[in-house]
């Protein structure tokens, strides 16, 4: 996926991060321009532009330098791609309180954890033997209020079963892709950070 004209982005050098957005893209180069002109030019060298979409993390790595006669203008030349996520929903590694009801309710509220959550779904832990394919309403509690959708029970992984996010208002369904996304920033700077 190339990075649309006006992207935020961050460049990735090996001693620091700079916040920038993207002026122009083609198959070979991204033009990029700094957020904070820098004092003079940055010297070649290998950096990372990083950029996220509703579907993930994408990152474009390459031989950066500076235009010559402007130092807050970047051309990154490019070497490899790399989208570390390729779904429709980007998902992430969370333990997030939830209550799973049935829509039928004579079965009573199973009170787990997600193990996992998207825009699109949440697999849970399974303590009640939820069935497959049964339409339940759940209720995450994210960071602040809590997000409730209907769904439907659709996989089953050892003693966790996935749920298909299908009756969730955009606004709610905005708010797990928020989370999700300072996840993984999260996480790539704790990866960072570790070497």
């Amino acid at each position: 996926m190339t990075p649309r004209h006006a992207q935020p982005v961050v460049v990735r050098l090996p001693d620091q991060e700079l916040p920038a957005r993207v002026d122009a893209c083609d198959e070979r180069h991204v033009t990029l321009v700094l957020s904070v002109p820098p004092d003079a030019s940055l010297p070649a060298r290998p950096a990372t532009i990083e950029y996220q979409t509703p579907t993930g993390i994408h990152r474009i790595s390459g031989e950066l330098a500076s235009d010559p006669g402007e130092p807050a203008v970047l051309r990154l030349e490019r070497a490899e791609q790399e989208v570390v996520q390729r779904r429709e929903w980007a998902r992430v590694d969370a333990e997030v309180p939830v209550d799973v009801r049935f829509e039928d309710a004579a079965i009573d509220l199973a009170a787990t954890v997600a193990l996992n959550v998207s825009g699109g779904g949440a697999l849970v832990r399974d303590t009640v033997g939820l069935p497959m394919g049964a339409r339940v309403v759940v209720e995450l509690r994210l960071d602040g209020a809590p997000v409730v959708a209907g769904g439907r029970i659709v996989r089953q992984a050892h003693e966790a079963k996935g749920i298909e996010l299908d009756a969730i208002a955009p606004a709610d369904r905005d708010r797990i892709a928020r989370f999700v996304l300072a996840r993984q920033r999260a996480e790539l700077r704790l990866r960072q950070e570790r070497g």
